[in-house]
């Protein structure tokens, strides 16, 4: 299975565009509390910016969570997002978490001072 994005597959007009961590954090808390009041007290957000945020993500393609007798209740659809979700948010954790501090001694990478590039 490969996972790599391939920039010519990339349609700049699609739903991705409107895509950002903030949902696909919420998309991923909301698959797993079934619950906006849940994922509304562990994010620390309100239910007006949960519910906005809920209604964003159904503009993409489907209703992803219904209303259940014991809660939110995924969609077959939904549910399919979790997996991807989880991977996403692992990746962006990441890309976000320093690995190791730099050691100009072990730069392979030449640097300028910019002083090469004046003139008197």
């Amino acid at each position: 299975m490969n996972d790599s994005i391939d920039p010519a597959d990339y349609d700049a007009g699609s739903a991705t565009d409107s895509l950002d961590i903030w949902l696909i954090r919420v998309l991923q808390t909301l698959l797993t509390e079934h619950s906006v009041t849940q994922a509304l007290l562990r994010l620390g957000q309100t239910q007006p910016a949960i519910s906005t945020t809920l209604r964003r993500l159904r503009d993409l393609r489907d209703p992803i969570l219904v209303r259940g007798k014991q809660g939110m209740v995924p969609t077959e659809y939904g549910a399919s997002l979790l997996p991807a979700v989880q991977r996403a948010l692992r990746e962006v954790e990441f890309v976000a978490t320093p690995h190791g501090a730099f050691d100009p001694a072990m730069s392979h990478h030449g640097a300028r001072s910019g002083s090469e590039f004046l003139t008197t």
